[in-house]
């Protein structure tokens, strides 16, 4: 499947897994802007590959700490490729040093690049996603969250209200068996993986995203396909609900393939009359609004 007539928008797209996300991307037929520090040849070579496979791509500097920047770079996609469908946040890495040589300015930049930048982008780019009744998010993350000034159930009040699904991928499960492995890991940071990885499921199942847990930079192209398959074929459901209080309340939903005739699962098979194992990717539900709303 392809991504044609799709803009994506890609920090730290000018080097490492944001380069080869945005070529990715590409392939599949999107328009791509990238996001870097600096225009340098790296970019540049990252343009050019995204040019040689017949797509537009722009360079746009920013800094996505700043969240005057992260506006303005979503702002600046819309006007030279058309309104953004895609984000995805790779921006970002290592804060080299121990616990010792890492003063708490650096500390806290790598929390701005790394966590709030998460938040100024979506605050930019959902509500023009709204507005179009389409898009998506790709979070590259290893799911654990910190010192985050949001809770989990904040955070996933705010997904449920957005209406913008949310493709997770979580990028620590190497690490974490390598660390295992060796018996580096213990409970407590277990517990830690797990709760990053059943936050990372919530947050796609209950927007109709979904979520990937790679253990080797081979699983990425496959990942990226069924991301891009997962955006050209989506459709959208309409019905009257019976409950019509306007109270705020979250509603559940569920989608389900019935057999017209017979009123039973309905039962799809392949050429040789084999039954296919099929999964509904949707919402979980929605938000009811309210009385002033």
């Amino acid at each position: 499947m392809d991504l044609h007539d799709k803009v994506a928008l890609v920090t730290g797209g000018t080097k490492g897994i944001g380069a080869a996300t945005a070529i990715e991307l590409a392939r599949r037929g999107a328009d791509v802007a990238i996001v870097g520090r600096h225009d340098d040849a790296e970019a540049r070579s990252v343009r050019t590959a995204i040019e040689s496979l017949g797509r537009r791509c722009t360079i746009l500097i920013g800094d996505m700490a700043r969240a005057e920047d992260a506006a303005a770079v979503v702002r600046a996609a819309a006007q030279q490729l058309g309104a953004v469908d895609i984000l995805v946040h790779c921006a970002g890495g290592l804060v080299p040093g121990g616990l010792f040589d890492v003063d708490p300015p650096t500390w806290y930049a790598a929390f701005d690049v790394h966590v709030h930048a998460i938040y100024y982008l979506c605050r930019a780019a959902v509500p023009l996603m709204r507005q179009r009744g389409e898009g998506a998010i790709v979070l590259i993350s290893s799911g654990i969250d910190t010192f985050s000034k949001i809770t989990f159930s904040k955070a996933r009040e705010i997904l449920q209200n957005a209406g913008v699904p949310i493709y997770a991928i979580g990028l620590m499960q190497a690490l974490r068996e390598w660390y295992d492995a060796y018996g580096m890991l213990g409970p407590i940071a277990r517990l830690d993986f797990l709760q990053a990885d059943n936050q990372l499921r919530t947050f796609a199942r209950e927007t109709g995203g979904m979520a990937f847990f790679p253990r080797f930079y081979g699983e990425f192209p496959g990942i990226f396909r069924s991301i891009a398959q997962a955006l050209r074929n989506r459709y959208y459901i309409t019905y009257q609900p019976s409950n019509l209080k306007r109270d705020g309340k979250f509603r559940k939903i569920k989608v389900e393939l019935v057999n017209p005739a017979t009123n039973e699962p309905l039962r799809i098979t392949d050429e040789r009359g084999k039954p296919i194992k099929y999964t509904i990717i949707a919402k979980s539900g929605y938000r009811a609004p309210r009385e002033v709303e």
